[in-house]
């Protein structure tokens, strides 16, 4: 039988970085397979985006936002209940469900709602948890905290371009 060949330390090194890299990027890439067909998460998802619609931002982020709070409701059975049965008012809006509906009934079947423990813990969901996904952030221009980086005062702190527009 014959040995195979010994690679050596430039081989072994390029392997290790592609690995390491393929590691890497696959651990930052978003896993939405749990996105597939389940009710409840399209309404919240679409409850989302009719609470705080920005178009060009896509609609995955707001099924992860949907999914942040379907989550909270994993550990707290009040909450879930509360999720299920605002999702059911909004359903019963229409003829069809609630994802189904355009924009303008969604968001007459939200004000139906609007004041309900529902609806507050979609809002103050939303408000959080949107916002706080650091991909959507390039959509709206925020580059991200800036205390890591040094703070402002040497990013950006006097770039005041549209002053002199004024």
């Amino acid at each position: 039988m014959k040995d195979a060949p010994n690679p050596g330390r430039r081989e072994f090194m390029r392997r290790g970085g592609l690995l390491m890299t393929g590691t890497t990027a696959y651990t930052l890439v978003p896993n939405y397979a749990w996105a597939a067909d389940d009710p409840l998460l399209e309404a919240l998802a679409f409850a989302c985006h009719a609470l705080y619609p920005h178009d060009h931002v896509p609609f995955k982020h707001y099924k992860a936002c949907a999914q942040g709070l379907l989550d909270k409701a994993a550990g707290d059975p009040a909450l879930r209940e509360t999720l299920e049965a605002g999702a059911a008012r909004l359903d019963a809006f229409g003829s069809r469900p609630f994802a189904e509906l355009s924009g303008p009934d969604r968001e007459l079947a939200l004000q139906r709602v609007e004041g309900s423990d529902f609806f507050s813990a979609a809002r103050g969901h939303t408000v959080a948890g949107l916002y706080n996904i650091p991909e959507v952030w390039k959509y709206f221009g925020y580059q991200g905290p800036s205390f890591p980086r040094g703070g402002y005062l040497e990013r950006g702190f006097d770039d005041i371009f549209w002053l002199r527009d004024v």
